[in-house]
């Protein structure tokens, strides 16, 4: 995940086992706070520019599993 923190988008990669997966962002509480973004590319790009400062949790979910990781908005 790259730039972290973010400012308006977050672009994440290595996502080429996770093709018709989906992208989800929630809070440090656990709760979504927008709607799942389905992977298409190994490479996706998730615009971040509504989010309030803070601190994030996305999930990769696909049938080959879940990979967790946290970002920080400015």
């Amino acid at each position: 995940m790259f730039p972290n923190p973010t400012t308006s988008a977050l672009n994440i990669s290595g996502l080429e086992d996770k093709t018709n997966g989906r992208i989800e962002i929630v809070d440090i509480l656990g709760q979504p706070v927008m709607q799942p973004v389905r992977i298409i590319t190994a490479t996706m790009s998730v615009d971040t520019e509504h989010l309030p400062s803070g601190s994030y949790v996305v999930r990769t979910v696909s049938l080959n599993g879940t990979r967790t990781g946290r970002f920080v908005k400015q």
